[in-house]
Formats: structure tokens, C-alpha cells, sequence
């Protein structure tokens, strides 16, 4: 059961969707959406009051990814923590 997930970006301007699902093929049919984040902050706590069971947390980078000197989007992740 899952009553938090942290998540720590590179940078601010990441947004990203987080299910909570069985397999680690994901159906979005069937996946429990956890919450999502918020992309004005580059250290995200999201966490729920009635936990969420299952085997694998998904961290979905959205499409609104920063801009990167390239020109092109790009997004990262430093740490993720899972409270159980």
C-alpha cells in the first residue's frame, strides 16, 4: 500500500502523472492513478489519505517537459522515495 511518493526533478517545470499498478505492463484502463505533480515546484510530496495498493509506481513525464539549450525537451529525475 502506497501513501506516498517523493519526488525530486533536476529543475523546475516538470510535470508528471503517477499510477500505482500490478503489472509492469501498464494499462491505463487499469492503472490506479496516485496524483500528480506540480510543475512550479522542482520537489514534489504527493500522497494520499487512503493508500493505493499495488506492485510498481509509474512516474509519467507529461509532455510539458523544460526546454533545454538545444532546443529540444528534455526532463530528469534525482531521487524518487516510496512510503509504504
Amino acid at each position: 500500500k502506497v501513501y506516498e511518493v517523493d519526488i525530486e526533478f533536476i529543475s523546475t517545470g516538470h510535470t508528471a502523472e503517477i499510477y500505482v499498478v500490478d503489472s509492469a505492463q501498464l494499462d491505463f484502463a487499469t492503472a490506479k492513478k496516485f496524483g500528480d505533480t506540480d510543475p512550479a515546484k522542482s520537489s514534489n510530496e504527493v500522497a494520499v489519505t487512503d493508500p493505493v495498493s499495488g506492485r510498481y509506481v509509474l512516474i509519467w513525464l507529461t509532455p510539458d517537459l523544460p526546454g533545454s539549450d538545444s532546443g529540444k525537451y528534455q526532463g530528469g529525475i534525482s531521487e524518487v522515495k516510496v512510503r509504504l
